[in-house]
Formats: C-alpha cells, sequence, structure tokens
C-alpha cells in the first residue's frame, strides 16, 4: 500500500492496527494509527489494547484523554482496557470513576468482564467488603472465576469471615471446582485454623469420593 502510494481507509486502517498490536509491534500500530485521516472508537480501542497489552498503563489513559477530546464515544471494549488497565496500576478511585461513567455518562451496561476487573482490582487493594458488595449487585449470576478472585484477596489480606462467605456462594455454583476448596484450606491454614482446614480438605475428598452429587 505505501508502495503504491494507497492512503488506509478507516476499514484497512483498523485491520492493520489490530494486527500490529496482536504481533506486539506497538511503534508500526502507532504509524498506522497517525496516517489515519479519519479515526473511529475501533482505532482509539485498538490503540489502547496494545498500550494495555505491554503494560504502558499512563499511555492507555493518555489515548483516552485524547480520544475524548476528539468527540469520540468510547465502547464497552474502551472501558475493559481502562479497567484493567487501573487494575495493574492499583488506581482505585478511578476505577471505580470510569466503571460508573460507563452508565451514568454512555449509557453502557457493565458485562461480566468490568464486573471482573473491578471486583479483582477492590480485593487486590483490600476493599473486601466493597468486593463481596458488588458481587450482591451484579445484574448476573457471577462466574466461579469472579468468586475465586475474591477468594485470592481474602488469603492475601488473611479474611477469614469474607472467605467463608464467598466460599459457600461457590459451591453453591460448582462443587465440582476444586480450586474452591484449595483457596478456602489455604485461607485456613494461613490463619492457624488448621481443624477448620482439615473440614475443608476433607469435604473435597467426600465430594470426589461421591462423584459430586
Amino acid at each position: 500500500m505505501i508502495k503504491a502510494g494507497i492512503e488506509p481507509n478507516l476499514i484497512i486502517g483498523n485491520t492493520l492496527i489490530d494486527m500490529y498490536v496482536k504481533s506486539c509491534s506497538l511503534r508500526e500500530a502507532e504509524q498506522v494509527f497517525d496516517k489515519l485521516v479519519t479515526r473511529d472508537v475501533v482505532s482509539w480501542t485498538a490503540l489502547m489494547a496494545g498500550y494495555a497489552q505491554l503494560g504502558e498503563n499512563e499511555n492507555v489513559f493518555h489515548t483516552y484523554g485524547q480520544m475524548h477530546e476528539s468527540g469520540i464515544m468510547p465502547n464497552l471494549i474502551t472501558f475493559v482496557h481502562l479497567l484493567n488497565a487501573c487494575n495493574h496500576a492499583g488506581m482505585v478511585f478511578e476505577g471505580e470513576t470510569y466503571f460508573e461513567s460507563m452508565s451514568s455518562d454512555y449509557g453502557l451496561n457493565p458485562t461480566m468482564d468490568h464486573y471482573t476487573c473491578m471486583i479483582d482490582l477492590l480485593g487486590r487493594a483490600g476493599h473486601l467488603r466493597k468486593a463481596v458488595s458488588m458481587i450482591g449487585r451484579m445484574p448476573m449470576q457471577p462466574d466461579v472465576v469472579v468468586l475465586h478472585t475474591v477468594l485470592l484477596a481474602c488469603r492475601k489480606w488473611g479474611n477469614v469471615e469474607f472467605g467463608r462467605l464467598v466460599f459457600e456462594h461457590a459451591l453453591r455454583l460448582d462443587k465440582k471446582a476444586e480450586a474452591t476448596y484449595m483457596y478456602m484450606f489455604n485461607i485456613y491454614t494461613d490463619a492457624s485454623m488448621h481443624d477448620d482446614a482439615n473440614k475443608i480438605e476433607a469435604m473435597r475428598v467426600e465430594n470426589i469420593r461421591n462423584g459430586f452429587d
């Protein structure tokens, strides 16, 4: 295209940006982006994805700011990258602000991906009460992955109370997930509650023996 003197149109340009991002060739993606005469939300979000992939969180936020100034409306995928960047940077306030902005400013309903990212962000930062509260407010059924995220946070912060609560919820969803027992076992073990840890192990073995009936 370059040799032929053809200017990339929006669809081709977006495809090239996506291709370069997926192959970790971010500088080439930037070059294509800069040459686009017009850009849409796909162009901006694809570039944000590239920065997020390489952990360049500041560039994710900067690109979003430029997109906003350009008058381009973000979409659900845009916010996935923003929330992931907040998660990796431990930016709780900013993450909460972006999450609320989705619905209040743009009328976008958060999906499971957005909730998972926010709950992980809150859990990593030690805001376990907020994380558990958000699980209760989800408009969809939380999956085991979300609950395991909170269990890992409960172990990190040594919170047995919330660990028990989330563990029971996870069992109601899926008794076959052995990781659920492992996480709770570790929470009890770290708290030197060895009798309770042994009960969790016995529960796991019994469920396996009974075929998870």
